[in-house]
């Protein structure tokens, strides 16, 4: 708790790099300019940090919880976020869209796949969505457990899924 995000040093030690205004930070990603991306919660807000101790909200789509973020590859920013569960897709400029709105409370985790597509899992009922570049969403699998917690790309470029209860 507390809202740190540390950076590892050369040296091997840790330093706080920078505190956001919210209990958790819950998931970071890095744009192609060397920005810091952080997600937290509980009051699901999405922070943008340039350098140490340099940083400001960058997004707030009045969630609870932002549960994993990825970047497009056309840099549009996704989040997926938690107690009405969903993707949105964020602007340069902060400004987002919902598009994903799922029947599940929380969309835990997102992957993009080798067609630019993104995949994202649910809470609640274990659900694998594909959110096409083309604004279309589907259900691929649903699973008989409750969480989706993660997603990755095996070699051959085929997703594969890790629940909570079950090893990958």
């Amino acid at each position: 708790h507390g809202g740190k995000i540390y950076r590892i040093g050369k040296d091997g030690k840790p330093e706080l790099y920078y505190q956001v205004q919210e209990m958790d930070v819950t998931c970071l990603a890095m744009d192609e300019k060397g920005a810091l991306f952080a997600g937290t919660s509980p009051n699901g807000k999405v922070y943008k940090i340039t350098g140490k101790d340099q940083g400001e909200a960058f997004f707030n789509p009045e969630e609870k919880y932002i549960w994993d973020l990825a970047f497009s590859d056309n840099g549009f920013l996704m989040a997926a976020v938690g107690e009405a569960g969903g993707v949105y897709k964020i602007n340069l400029q902060g400004e987002g869209q919902r598009v994903l709105k799922a029947e599940e409370n929380h969309i835990l985790c997102l992957q993009k796949s080798g067609d630019g597509d993104f995949l994202a899992g649910s809470g609640g009922v274990g659900v694998i969505y594909r959110l096409s570049a083309d604004g279309r969403t589907t259900v691929l699998f649903e699973s008989s457990f409750e969480e989706i917690k993660s997603l990755a790309l095996g070699g051959d470029g085929k997703h594969q899924r890790r629940t909570h209860d079950a090893p990958p």
